[in-house]
């Protein structure tokens, strides 16, 4: 499971979407969840629904080594914010 909020801080607005790019493609998250302790910390009620959550589908991580970041749309939807990539290994419980 994935979670967490997102802002296009440069523009004072919510981002357009959320993205999460597993081994260079990506994958639109739900987004747009309400967040009000979000909207409240960063003192903007514009940001009151800025949450995603999502269940990442097994067969987009199988087993082995994998590269995840995550996309943030901007609001004018013209560039996008991308978090450094990191490691994930799956492996059998």
């Amino acid at each position: 499971m994935v979670n967490g909020w997102a802002i296009d801080s440069p523009a004072a607005a919510l981002a357009n979407g959320v993205e999460i790019v597993i081994d260079g493609r990506a994958y639109k998250l739900p987004y747009f969840l309400s967040r009000a302790d979000v909207a409240a910390a960063k003192g903007n009620q514009a940001y009151t629904d800025c949450g995603f959550l999502a269940v990442v589908p097994r067969e987009l991580l199988p087993m082995g080594s994998h590269t995840v970041s995550f996309r943030i749309v901007s609001a004018d939807r013209k560039t996008y914010y991308q978090s450094p990539e990191f490691h994930v290994a799956v492996r059998l419980a």
